[in-house]
């Protein structure tokens, strides 16, 4: 290999070239000329020789910087507590720092994807990360290792954007803090459910509370009054006698309907009744209800057809029966009421219908909430509605009151088959 050769000895020789020319014709002056003209060009070769040599020495001071500062780089990338991968665009690893290998368990990771790295369900946010960050943009998600299912780890990963072809991930075991938070999480809505609980058991001590103070207060001193009656006059007549002990026994029937009815949500609160379902014709048991229920001077109409469903029939009695006690209750004499029964996809829908004067709109989102005092006026603790919604929520169904069409209140309760 031939040797450049050093630009001072090129002009030191130059330099005894000039002198022995100009020595032997000193007397012709167009050598004299080029001879000058040489010598002005060897001080331009001299000159950009210099220039060269001190931008060669420059790169050359700034090669051994930049090999000093990726040694520095790389020494800060081998020790750095948290776990970093180089990968190239496509999220091919590259390298790995050593608590990167720590925490993905010792695994293979250079030359392999780093999104096999992470759980199935994480992959498309590993994606996400990487494309953003290859526009210029940081963003940070909360992901899971693959790995060990009993114990999945929760890192909370960056990528951003080291050159041109390189992406810089940087990561952070949060598993404990994910855990916690989890735990604090099922704490607090476990408390709600408490708190919940304990407000729906208030409910319920308030309900027999004000059903001793209200409403079964006015029942109980008419049977009272009413047997005083009897007592004090032994020669009542046989006819008022007999009116008398029928209002005794319809108050007394009246009294029972409000202690089962509070006596259910009571049981209902403390999770203690159970659906009983066999298949049944629910026209024929919404018929039976319907014959039973006390609608006095209102005109019934049942309508529906044979139809067997898989449900709880003293459940369906009770449901029916609380909204004809709801219809006779908040209508006038003269009422007509329908009960009807019809098959739907989802279900079998229950139908008490009257052309009363209806429910007003801004009670109707609560109708069915305890203290509603059901449609309104005088209609007290409104639990006859309340177990109807719940009576339907423990069949896996709903309950709601809309306008009848031409006035009136139609309530609609859906119990799905089975």
């Amino acid at each position: 290999m031939t040797l450049a050769p050093d630009p001072a000895s090129v002009q030191r020789r130059i330099g005894r070239l000039q002198q022995r020319l100009a020595a032997r014709a000193a007397d012709d002056p167009d050598v004299q000329a080029a001879l000058a003209e040489l010598a002005d060009l060897a001080g331009r070769v001299a000159e950009e020789a210099a220039r060269a040599q001190a931008a060669q020495d420059a790169a050359a001071a700034e090669q051994r910087r930049l090999h000093a500062e990726r040694r520095r780089s790389r020494l800060l990338f081998e020790i750095a507590p948290a776990p970093c991968l180089f990968t190239d665009v496509n999220g091919l690893v590259r390298h790995a720092n050593p608590s990167a290998r720590a925490v993905f368990r010792g695994r293979e990771l250079e030359g392999r994807p780093v999104v096999l790295q992470f759980a199935p369900e994480d992959r498309a946010r590993v994606h996400a990360l990487a494309t953003a960050a290859a526009r210029g943009r940081m963003e940070t998600a909360v992901l899971t290792l693959a790995g060990d299912e009993q114990e999945p780890l929760r890192v909370e990963v960056r990528c951003v954007l080291a050159s041109g072809d390189q992406l810089l991930w940087l990561g952070r075991d949060v598993t404990e803090q994910e855990t916690a938070r989890a735990r604090l999480e099922e704490a607090m809505a476990s408390e709600h459910a408490v708190a919940e609980r304990l407000r729906e058991l208030d409910e319920v001590r308030d309900a027999f509370i004000l059903a001793v103070s209200h409403d079964l207060q006015a029942p109980i001193a008419a049977v009272a009054g009413l047997a005083g009656l009897i007592r004090d006059q032994p020669r009542l007549a046989a006819r008022d006698r007999r009116r008398m002990l029928d209002q005794i026994h319809a108050t007394a029937e009246q009294l029972l309907v409000e202690l089962r009815n509070l006596l259910d949500l009571e049981r209902l609160h403390r999770g203690t009744v159970g659906l009983e379902r066999r298949q049944v014709d629910v026209t024929a048991v919404v018929g039976a209800a319907a014959a039973a229920a006390d609608l006095g001077d209102r005109r019934l109409v049942l309508d529906g057809e044979p139809t067997e469903v898989d449900v709880d029939p003293v459940v369906v009695r009770r449901i029916v029966g609380n909204l004809l006690a709801n219809a006779a209750r908040h209508t006038p004499a003269g009422t007509t009421v329908w009960v009807r029964v019809r098959r739907e996809p989802d279900g079998i829908l229950l139908v008490v219908e009257d052309d009363g004067p209806g429910v007003p709109d801004e009670l109707r989102p609560r109708v069915f909430d305890l203290f509603s005092s059901d449609r309104g006026g005088d209609g007290g603790l409104g639990v006859g509605l309340a177990l109807v919604r719940r009576f339907a929520q423990l069949h896996g169904g709903t309950a709601r009151v809309e306008g009848r069409p031409g006035g009136g209140a139609a309530f609609h309760v859906l119990l799905p088959d089975g």
